[in-house]
C-alpha cells in the first residue's frame, strides 16, 4: 500500500513539475503535451492558445431580480445587455437553448470590478465551464440542493437562478475564512430573499433602542418566529414558495445535515441562514454593510431560529435527510486554471515543495483520499433516484476518472454513471485512457449550438473542459445518479 501511494505521489509530483517548466516555453494552455501544435487552431472566438491572455471573461446575468416585478425585470435585463455589448460582450453561443443568454464573454483584459454593472450586482464574474457542471447537475424549482464545496458562491448563485429561487440550497466548507467571503457574494446577489418568513426582527422593532436588554431582544425575535407560525400547528415551511439558503461551516467528508434538518453544531459554524437576516430592514435603513447593532440582531435572530425550528413536511412527505442533487467541486491542484499555473511558476522552488505547497507531499498525497472522502459522503446524502455532479478544476485522470471510478466500485448497483449529452458533442476528440496527446479538432468547425470546446473524457460521458482549445478554463465534469430503492413485495 505504501509504496502504491508512492508510486501515485512520483505520478502526480513528475506531471506538475512537467507542466511547470513548460510554463512560458511553450502555449500555457498546451497542459497535456507540448511537443505538438495542433492546439493552435483556431476558433469562432479565439485561438487555442490557452494563455490567460486568450480565453474571455465571462459574466452571468442575475436572473431573475428578487423582489422586482416582471415589468421591471425586463426592463433591467434589457438595459443591461444593451451595456454588455456596448462593453465588448457578446453571447456564447454554444450554451444550452434555455438558457442562451444567460452567459457573456467579454474581452480578455476586462476590468470586471470596476464596472458599475458588477459593481451594481446586475451580472457577476463565472467562468461558463463551471455553467456546464450546474446545468448537468438540473436542480429544479422546490429541490433541495447541496453544495458539499460551496465557496467563492458563484455555483450557489447559479444553482438558486436555477430553481427559481424555490426549495433549500445548503452550502458547505471547511474554511470559515472562505466562507464569510461567500456569505458577502450571496448577500449582494440577494441569495434567499425570497424567503416567505424570516426570523430578523422586523425593520419597524429594529428602530427600538438599542440600549434594550439582550433577553428583551430574544423575545422580540422569538415572538416574531411564533407569530410567523401561529396560522399552523408547525412553522410554515420555506420550501414551497420561497428559497432558504444556508452557509455552514463543516467537513465535507463528514458533513450529515439534511436539507430540512435543525443545525445541531455549533452557533458559530453557521456563517450565514437566509431566514436570520434582516433583508427588510437592512433595505429599509439603507444599511449596505452590518453594524454592531444590526449584527447581534441576527445572532439573535439565529438564535431563536436554532431553538425553535424543527424539520418540515412538504407535500404531506417527510423528507429531512437527504438531498435531490449534490454538487462536488472538489479541492485539486487547480492545473487546469492557467491563471493559477502562471501565479504557481513564478514562486520560488523552495514555497513550492515546502510543507502546504503546490507539490509537497502533504498537498499531494492527501489530495485523492480528500477526494474520495468527499464523493463518498456526497453520494451518502443523495437520495435514492437523485443525481450528483463531480468536478474538478485539474486535469489529472487520477484526480477526475480515477475519483469517480472508485465510488462505481465502492457504489455498485446503487452509484450509476450518466453520460452528459444533452447539451451536444464535444468539438475536440478523445484522448485515450493513459494517453497523452492533442486530441484534434473534429471537422474543423467552431463552436456553436450542440458543438462544444471541450473533449469526452475516458469514462463514457464524462466532459473535459481544456484552456488549450482556447474557450474556458480547465474542468472535469461527471455526472452520476443513485438508484432507486426496489420495493419487494411479499
Amino acid at each position: 500500500m505504501a509504496e502504491a501511494e508512492e508510486a501515485a505521489f512520483a505520478t502526480e509530483h513528475a506531471r506538475l513539475v512537467r507542466l511547470l517548466h513548460n510554463q512560458g516555453k511553450e502555449d500555457v494552455g498546451d497542459l497535456r503535451k507540448t511537443s505538438t501544435t495542433t492546439a493552435r487552431t483556431t476558433t469562432s472566438n479565439s485561438s487555442s492558445s490557452s494563455s490567460s491572455s486568450s480565453i474571455p471573461r465571462y459574466i452571468r446575468l442575475r436572473r431573475p431580480r428578487p423582489v422586482a416585478s416582471k415589468e421591471e425585470e425586463e426592463e433591467e435585463e434589457q438595459a443591461t445587455r444593451k451595456a454588455i455589448v456596448a462593453a465588448g460582450g457578446h453571447v456564447v453561443v454554444w450554451c444550452p437553448a434555455e438558457d442562451r443568454e444567460g452567459f457573456y464573454a467579454l474581452p480578455t483584459a476586462f476590468r470586471l470590478a470596476q464596472w458599475p454593472l458588477y459593481q451594481q450586482g446586475r451580472v457577476y464574474g463565472m467562468d461558463v465551464a463551471s455553467g456546464v457542471a450546474v446545468w448537468a447537475l438540473g436542480p429544479r424549482p422546490g429541490e433541495d440542493v447541496l453544495d458539499l464545496c460551496c465557496c467563492p458562491g458563484l455555483k450557489l448563485c447559479m444553482l438558486a437562478e436555477r430553481m427559481k429561487h424555490k426549495g433549500t440550497v445548503t452550502g458547505v466548507d471547511i474554511s470559515r475564512t472562505r466562507l464569510h467571503v461567500c456569505r458577502q457574494v450571496l448577500l449582494k446577489y440577494h441569495i434567499g430573499r425570497h424567503t416567505s418568513h424570516s426570523l430578523a426582527p422586523s425593520s419597524s422593532s429594529s428602530s427600538s433602542s438599542s440600549s434594550s436588554s439582550s433577553s428583551s431582544s430574544f423575545s422580540s425575535a422569538s415572538s416574531t418566529f411564533s407569530s410567523s407560525c401561529s396560522t399552523s400547528s408547525s412553522p410554515p415551511s420555506p420550501l414551497t414558495s420561497s428559497l432558504w439558503c444556508r452557509l455552514l461551516c463543516a467537513d465535507g467528508c463528514t458533513f450529515q445535515h439534511g436539507p430540512q434538518q435543525a443545525w445541531t453544531g455549533l452557533e458559530e459554524d453557521v456563517i450565514f441562514d437566509s431566514r436570520a437576516y434582516d433583508w427588510t430592514g437592512m433595505e429599509a435603513r439603507g444599511q449596505k454593510r452590518m453594524n454592531r447593532g444590526t449584527r447581534r440582531k441576527e445572532l439573535l435572530a439565529l438564535r431563536a431560529l436554532l431553538q425553535l425550528f424543527t424539520p418540515q413536511e412538504r407535500e404531506g412527505e417527510k423528507k429531512g435527510e437527504l438531498y435531490d442533487r449534490v454538487l462536488v467541486d472538489a479541492d485539486c491542484t487547480h492545473d487546469g486554471s492557467t491563471r493559477h499555473m502562471e501565479k504557481v511558476a513564478g514562486m520560488d522552488e523552495a514555497i513550492k515543495s515546502r510543507h502546504g505547497g503546490f507539490l509537497s507531499r502533504e498537498k499531494l498525497g492527501g489530495l485523492e483520499a480528500l477526494q474520495r472522502g468527499l464523493i463518498s459522503n456526497g453520494f451518502r446524502l443523495l437520495r435514492p433516484g437523485g443525481v450528483l455532479v463531480y468536478s474538478t478544476c485539474s486535469l489529472s485522470p487520477r484526480q477526475n476518472e480515477a475519483i469517480v471510478t472508485y465510488l462505481l466500485k465502492a457504489e455498485a448497483g446503487k452509484a450509476v454513471l450518466d453520460p452528459i449529452t444533452e447539451f451536444g458533442e464535444p468539438l475536440f476528440s478523445s484522448i485515450g485512457e493513459g494517453e497523452e496527446g492533442e486530441g484534434g479538432r473534429e471537422g474543423g468547425k467552431g463552436v456553436g449550438p450542440g458543438r462544444l470546446p471541450c473533449r469526452w473524457g475516458s469514462l463514457s460521458g464524462t466532459l473535459v473542459f481544456e484552456p488549450r482549445f482556447g474557450e474556458t478554463s480547465g474542468l472535469f465534469i461527471a455526472r452520476i445518479r443513485k438508484e432507486e430503492e426496489e420495493v419487494r413485495i411479499n
